[in-house]
């Protein structure tokens, strides 16, 4: 073998084309990198454009109060108009319901605000005026998130609470019936997010429309206002005179 010949036949990169190869291969992971943070920026920022649950219960239960049917169903012994406020829940007729759920039929509607989950839960079932059974077992169902018929929806707030209002109590209107409110004010707090600051009360107030057997009218008027947060964290208070809605100037 010829000792000149050794080695003239092997192949290799030089250290100015492994130079190159590198810079070449950061600057398409560089791009990779800026492309993919790009996406998920754009991605977080749509998904927190996304409307939150809360409100839009909120204005369902506007809609409902709003379209509330008067016609007396046997519940507590007794045929009477339904529509029952406590503390923490609200029930009523009403002859708005969710399509999806109940065909669009009137329906018993029910919220129920468990203070240590910090939900909401709303359920609806057709009325059966003549049937009081399934209507007890209804209002006597407690909510939970699987296994409950008919099924419980919910959304997560900080608080709810519920409160029947009389005609002579804030002037709200006419009251229509001595066994129905003439309005409902609601206060609720949304769920607080760890990236926003606390959240404000917002304040509801749903005036009861009658439609149906006793149907005098199916107008309502709904004011959402949200109190601002005192220095000390607790939530302003207000009077209902204070939280009477203004008046459309349209109408």
């Amino acid at each position: 073998m010829d000792a000149k010949g050794v080695g003239t036949d092997s192949k290799g990169f030089t250290l100015l084309e492994l130079v190159l190869a590198t810079f070449i291969s950061s600057m398409v992971v560089g791009m990779v990198s800026v492309a993919l943070t790009f996406c998920l920026q754009t991605w977080e920022h749509y998904r927190k454009r996304t409307p939150p649950d809360a409100p839009l219960l909120m204005d369902l239960m506007g809609l409902q109060v709003g379209s509330f049917n008067s016609f007396p169903v046997r519940f507590e012994g007794k045929d009477q108009p339904l529509l029952k406020g406590e503390e923490h829940s609200l029930t009523l007729v009403t002859d708005h319901s969710v399509k999806a759920v109940s065909k669009g039929v009137t329906v018993v509607a029910r919220y129920v605000f468990d203070d240590g989950e910090k939900k909401l839960y709303y359920a609806e079932t057709p009325l059966d005026p003549y049937h009081p059974e399934p209507l007890e077992d209804f209002l006597d169902e407690k909510p939970r998130e699987e296994g409950s018929d008919p099924t419980f929806f919910w959304v997560e707030l900080e608080d709810f609470t519920c409160e029947v209002e009389e005609a002579e109590d804030g002037g709200l209107g006419e009251k229509k019936d001595d066994d129905v409110p003439a309005a409902i004010l609601i206060r609720w707090t949304p769920a607080r997010d760890d990236e926003e600051e606390e959240p404000g009360e917002i304040v509801e107030r749903l005036v009861v429309g009658f439609v149906g057997n006793a149907s005098v009218g199916s107008s309502w008027k709904q004011q959402r206002q949200v109190n601002p947060q005192p220095a000390d964290g607790q939530p302003s208070q207000e009077s209902p005179a204070e939280a009477q809605p203004k008046e459309d100037s349209s109408s």
